[in-house]
C-alpha cells in the first residue's frame, strides 16, 4: 500500500493519514476479518511479519523458550514452562461456560503475574473477563455483587471466590500440572470488558475481542523493537509498569506485549518514586511504562539516580513540556508518547523531549504524532479526528469519530521526521465557552503548571446558568501558594473571566491508579464543603538585612469565605481588627523565632475598614532585639498599623 499524504489545511474535505509500516490488506477495514484471520495465530503476518510463527500457533509465548523469564521481582521469577503449568492449574478449577452465557469472571488481582495466569486461564475455558475501572473496595463489592458475575478471581484478603495464592503457591508443586499448549483463540471472541477512564464523566464499558487486543500487541511490540535484544546482550523487553494491569494501556504494554514477544514483566506495581527507581536498579536495561503523573513524581530524586532505561512509554494525557525537560536533564531520558483511547486503541506515537519549542519549525513537526502501522486517520471539516484501523471494535463505525481536536500537518525536506503527522489540541469537549470567552481547559491547566510551586492541577467545568453560562473550576497542589496568587499568576496569561473562581487547593489530587482523575472526583471536592479558612494568606515577597533592623514585606490576601468575617458584619463584611493583629504577630514570630512571646502591643491604629477580596502587603520593620513595627497597605494607603514588643532579651 502507498502512503497518502494530507495537504496542510484543516478545513474543507477530510484528509487522511496512514502509518509508514507496509500493510499487506488492501483495507485496512478487514485486516481482522474471519476470512483473513479466524483466529489470533494468523495475525502476526498481517500485522507483525518479524513476529509470524508456524500457522496455527497461539502468539502468547509464541516467543519464549521453556526456561524463559515471563515475570520477576515479587514473589519470585517465573518460567514460560511454569506459567504454562499455572494456567493449566487454574484452568482445572474454573467452571464451564456455554457459547450463550453472557455472565463474565471479574479478574482481581495485584500480582501482575497472577493476573495473566487468571486471564489465560479464563480465556482457555471460554470465559469472558471483567476488569474493573479502578480498585476502590465498594467499586469491586459492588461488581462482585452483580448478577453478571459468575466468579471472581483473585489474589486479595478483601475479595471472596477463587484465590489465586494457594493455587500458585510453590509448595503445591510438589503435584506440578501438566504444561498447557495454548489454544489460539477465535478472533472475534469477545476475550475482556474494559473501561475508559471517566476524566470526562462516568466510566463507560467496552469489550475487547481477540482480535483488537493481539493486533495491537503484536503492532506495538513489531514497530517499539519490544522483541529485540536489549542492550549488552541482555533478553528482550523487561517491563516495569507503574499502570496497573486493569487498565487497557497497562494490559497492552504490560502484560500482552510481553507475553507476545519473548519479553517479561515486573510482578509488582511500583508507584513512588523510591520504589520505582528500587525496581529499575534490580531490572537492567528496563522498559518503564508510566504516566505523566507518575513521571512528573521523579522529580524528587537526584539526578542520575534513574539507570539507564531501554525506552520509557507515557499514555493517558499529554507530557508536560517541563517533565520532559525534567527527565532528559536529570536523567538522559527521552520519552515514547502514545495516544489513544479505551475504545479506538493505539492511533498515533510521538518523542518528547525538551528541545521542543513552539516557535521552532522543526520542534513543530518533533510534537506532531505519527500514526501507528496499520492506523489510518482523518480530519473531518470541525477539525475532528476520524479513525480506522485493525484495534477498533469489529461492529463499530468505521472511521470511528473521536473527541480529539487535530491538525494535519505536511512534512518539508530537511527537518528528519519522515512520514505525514498530526497535531493535537486536546478534546473537542475540552473547549468551552465562559461568559462568551472560549477557553481550552487544558490550557489552563499548562498554565497552572507552569507556575513556580506548582505539584500538580487539574482543570474542569461545572454549569452555573445567568450569562456565564459555565464557570471554570480547579484543584491544585501547591504548597506555600495562595489561591490569589494562582490566580494572578494566571490573570498574565489568561482572560479574567475564564480564570477559575473556585481554586481549592489540596494536598494531593486523587487520582487513579493510571494516573487520570475522574470529573466525579474533581467536582466532589469542588462542591465538597469548605475547609474553615480561620487566617488571612500569606506569602513573603521581600526581605532586606538580618537580625535587628531587618525589614521583611509580604503579600496578602483576604479570602471571600474567611471564617472572621460571618456576622461581621451582616451584608457589609470586613475583616476584625484582632485578625489584623494576629496576622503581623504570627508572621513576625515566624520570620524570627527568637522574638518569643507577645508582652505588648503599642500605637495600635486601624485607619480604614479590610473587606473580602482585597489585596495587601504586610511590611514588618525588626526595629530592636524585642520589638517590631508592622504596617498593612492597601498600595501605599495604611490599613492598620502598630508596634509589637515581646519577651525576647528579657
Amino acid at each position: 500500500m502507498t502512503d497518502r499524504y494530507p495537504a496542510l489545511s484543516r478545513h474543507g474535505e477530510p484528509q487522511t493519514v496512514t502509518g509508514h509500516a507496509p500493510i499487506v490488506a488492501p483495507s485496512l477495514a478487514p485486516t481482522v476479518a474471519p476470512s483473513l484471520a479466524p483466529t489470533v495465530a494468523g495475525l502476526a503476518p498481517i500485522v507483525a511479519p518479524s513476529l509470524a510463527r508456524s500457522p496455527g500457533v497461539s502468539p502468547i509465548l509464541a516467543h519464549h523458550e521453556p526456561e524463559a523469564a515471563v515475570a520477576f521481582g515479587g514473589e519470585g521469577e517465573r518460567s514460560a514452562e511454569r506459567l504454562r503449568s499455572d494456567v493449566a492449574r487454574v484452568a482445572g478449577v474454573l467452571p464451564d461456560t456455554g457459547d450463550d452465557d453472557p455472565r463474565e469472571i471479574l479478574c482481581v488481582a495485584t500480582d501482575r503475574y497472577h493476573f495473566a495466569v487468571a486471564l489465560l486461564a479464563a480465556w482457555q475455558r471460554g470465559h469472558r473477563v471483567a476488569l474493573p475501572p479502578n480498585a476502590q473496595p465498594e467499586l469491586l463489592r459492588a461488581m462482585a455483587d452483580d448478577p453478571a458475575i459468575s466468579l471472581v478471581i483473585h489474589d486479595t484478603d478483601e475479595m471472596t471466590g477463587l484465590d489465586l495464592r494457594p493455587l500458585l503457591a510453590d509448595d503445591i508443586r510438589a503435584t506440578p500440572a501438566g504444561a498447557l499448549e495454548l489454544a489460539p483463540l477465535p478472533a472475534l471472541r469477545k476475550l475482556v470488558s474494559v473501561w475508559t477512564s471517566g476524566s470526562t464523566g462516568e466510566h463507560q464499558r467496552h469489550a475487547k475481542t481477540a482480535g483488537q487486543l493481539f493486533a495491537e500487541a503484536l503492532t506495538l511490540a513489531e514497530h517499539f523493537g519490544l522483541a529485540e535484544r536489549g542492550k549488552r546482550g541482555a533478553g528482550r523487553a523487561r517491563v516495569v509498569a507503574t499502570v496497573p494491569s486493569h487498565h487497557i494501556y497497562g494490559l497492552l504494554f504490560s502484560v500482552l506485549v510481553p507475553l507476545v514477544s519473548g519479553g517479561s514483566f515486573s510482578r509488582e506495581t511500583p508507584l513512588h518514586a523510591g520504589v520505582v527507581r528500587a525496581t529499575l536498579m534490580q531490572t537492567p536495561d528496563a522498559v518503564l511504562v508510566s504516566v505523566p503523573a507518575h513521571l512528573r513524581a521523579l522529580r524528587i530524586l537526584d539526578p542520575g539516580a534513574l539507570p539507564p532505561l531501554s525506552r520509557v512509554f507515557s499514555s493517558g494525557a499529554p507530557l508536560p513540556p517541563d517533565t520532559a525537560k525534567m527527565l532528559s536533564s536529570r536523567f538522559g531520558l527521552t520519552v515514547t508518547e502514545v495516544l489513544g483511547s479505551t475504545e479506538t486503541g493505539g492511533i498515533a506515537s510521538r518523542l518528547s523531549g525538551p528541545e521542543l519549542l513552539e516557535s521552532d519549525d522543526a520542534a513543530v513537526h518533533a510534537r506532531a504524532w505519527s500514526p501507528l502501522p496499520h492506523v489510518r486517520v482523518k480530519v473531518d471539516a470541525d477539525g475532528r479526528l476520524l479513525v480506522d484501523s485493525p484495534f477498533l471494535p469489529p461492529d463499530g463505525p468505521r472511521p470511528w469519530p473521536t473527541a480529539d481536536r487535530v491538525e494535519m500537518v505536511q512534512m518539508v525536506g530537511g527537518l528528519g521526521h519522515p512520514g505525514p503527522r498530526f497535531r493535537h489540541f486536546g478534546r473537542v469537549d475540552g473547549v468551552v465557552k465562559v461568559g462568551g470567552k472560549r477557553v481550552a481547559l487544558a490550557e489552563i491547566e499548562r498554565r497552572l503548571h507552569a507556575i513556580e510551586g506548582v505539584e500538580d492541577a487539574a482543570v474542569s467545568v461545572v454549569e452555573v446558568g445567568g450569562a456565564r453560562g459555565q464557570e471554570t473550576v480547579a484543584l491544585v497542589v501547591a504548597p506555600g501558594l495562595s489561591p490569589e496568587h494562582l490566580r494572578g499568576e494566571l490573570r498574565r496569561w489568561l482572560d479574567p473571566v475564564v480564570i477559575p473562581r473556585r481554586l481549592r487547593l489540596v494536598d494531593a489530587l486523587p487520582r487513579e491508579p493510571n494516573g487520570k482523575l475522574t470529573r466525579r472526583r474533581l467536582l466532589e471536592i469542588i462542591e465538597g464543603p469548605s475547609a474553615r479558612i480561620d487566617a488571612l494568606e500569606c506569602r513573603a515577597i521581600a526581605s532586606e538585612g538580618e537580625g535587628p533592623g531587618r525589614v521583611a514585606e509580604f503579600e496578602v490576601y483576604v479570602p471571600r469565605d474567611l471564617y472572621c468575617l460571618r456576622g461581621h458584619f451582616r451584608g457589609a463584611p470586613i475583616v476584625p481588627g484582632v485578625a489584623q493583629l494576629e496576622l503581623a504577630r504570627s508572621v513576625a514570630l515566624t520570620q524570627w523565632p527568637a522574638l518569643g512571646q507577645l508582652r505588648a502591643v503599642r500605637r495600635l491604629k486601624y485607619l480604614r475598614p479590610v473587606r473580602p477580596g482585597e489585596r495587601l502587603r504586610l511590611v514588618l520593620d525588626h526595629r530592636a532585639e524585642d520589638r517590631v513595627d508592622f504596617r498593612l497597605l492597601a498600595g501605599a494607603e495604611p490599613v492598620s498599623v502598630g508596634t509589637l514588643s515581646f519577651t525576647a532579651g528579657s
